[in-house]
């Protein structure tokens, strides 16, 4: 096993050694090689999305204090300098408080102009490029999101439902088994019983013979 992400499982001339097992070992090598990553590659999708796009609107705006002046550029508001992923995302360094955020558009920065924090929400239901290890679509970051969990949640839901299934397969298997090969405590219990019983009859049976035998002895003498 190597220390890359997703983990994998490798021996010697052997690259999928564990590949078709199935079982349970099955199962969690396909949510660590197949699932995990599907979902992580969704994630860092919306992720590379969004430090494209916050930056691209941020970067033309200006703050409320008008820095940088009406015209001039201002920062990112995402690092542009980390990988492009969820776990590397993170503020620029100019971000150091509300007052750095450029929320106004071109013009005057003063109270009521909102346009940069405007476009900024808006993007949640704007049509974007995003990318993830499936390809390219173009779709919103909300229903890009909501199709994400979605996903989660009928893989969830469709693991156990086939958990269930399997159970109850396995219990009738191994009920029907019993029913072949299987001992009942209770008809074996009786068996000994009626095994007692017709033992003690005949116990019962020879004491009366020997019973008779000496009185018949003790009639001839």
């Amino acid at each position: 096993m190597n220390d890359n992400y997703p983990p994998t499982v490798t021996m010697p001339q052997n690259a999928s050694p564990l590949d078709g097992i199935g079982g349970s070992l099955g199962a969690r090598l396909a949510i660590s090689t197949t699932d995990v990553p599907l979902m992580m590659s969704k994630l860092d999708g919306i992720a590379a999305g969004l430090i494209q796009q916050v930056n691209a609107i941020h970067s033309g705006g200006t703050t409320y204090n008008g820095n940088p002046p009406v015209g001039a550029a201002a920062g990112n508001f995402f690092d542009a300098t980390t990988p492009a992923t969820a776990r590397a995302i993170r503020l620029d360094a100019t971000m150091t408080g509300a007052s750095a955020v450029a929320a106004a558009g071109p013009g005057n920065p003063g109270p009521g102009n909102n346009a940069v924090a405007a476009a900024l929400s808006a993007l949640r239901a704007t049509a974007v490029s995003l990318t993830d290890s499936t390809g390219t679509t173009t779709t919103t970051f909300n229903d890009f999101f909501n199709e994400t969990v979605g996903t989660v949640a009928t893989s969830v839901r469709d693991a156990s439902d086939d958990a269930t299934v399997q159970e109850a397969l396995a219990s009738n298997a191994e009920s029907r088994r019993q029913s072949v090969s299987g001992v009942s405590t209770d008809e074996e219990l009786i068996s000994v019983i009626e095994h007692q019983h017709a033992y003690q009859a005949a116990a019962r049976l020879v004491n009366v013979v020997d019973e008779m035998m000496a009185t018949l002895v003790n009639l001839g003498r």
